[in-house]
């Protein structure tokens, strides 16, 4: 009784082999392709290959006369959002940081981001804080870029002439209920 020879076939998925058996020289492939495997987020699949690029049409494809590996070929989704978060210094020493609203970039799965800090009136960038780099931007939305800015510090001078007579006591310089001065 002649039976065929059987080659090993394998399924390879972002580096995770998703299936592996052994088939019959002349299988049809895509009897035997494999379903059910995740993609990983912020790609999109394209085909299998056996050099990691090429896609191959397996529609009529068979088992060959050795054992193969197929590759899932996976391309980057382009319009990945990833979250840039505003902190502005709270007005105090050691007050801590108030967040402000987020703003979202876009990119594709893998890319490196390099935020540009606007300037801000009244703040310097605090660069050791902040996170502004993002080596490889991650496909499920989870990227963040995090900008910190302390307030400037600035010195007030304040001068006034107020006419008193001579010995008489300077009980109240400033309007009725003030006691402090604020900057605007």
């Amino acid at each position: 009784k002649f039976e065929p020879i059987k080659y090993k076939v394998n399924f390879v998925v972002n580096g995770t082999t998703v299936s592996t058996g052994d088939y019959a020289y002349g299988t049809q492939i895509s009897t035997i392709i494999p379903s059910g495997y995740a993609i990983p987020d912020g790609f999109s699949f394209e085909g299998w290959s056996t050099d990691g690029s090429t896609v191959l049409d397996l529609s009529a494809a068979t088992v060959p006369a050795n054992s193969v590996t197929y590759h899932a070929v996976l391309k980057p989704e382009s319009g990945v959002k990833y979250t840039i978060e505003t902190f502005l210094q709270n007005i105090g020493d050691g007050a801590g940081y108030a967040k402000q609203a987020d703003e979202y970039g876009y990119g594709t799965t893998g890319d490196r981001i390099e935020y540009k800090a606007a300037d801000k009136a009244g703040f310097t960038l605090n660069e050791t804080r902040s996170i502004l780099v993002i080596e490889s931007l991650a496909g499920n939305n989870s990227s963040k870029i995090k900008v910190f800015y302390d307030r400037n510090k600035v010195n007030v001078t304040i001068s006034f002439t107020h006419t008193k007579k001579y010995d008489e006591k300077i009980t109240q310089i400033f309007a009725s209920g003030k006691t402090s001065l604020y900057m605007a």
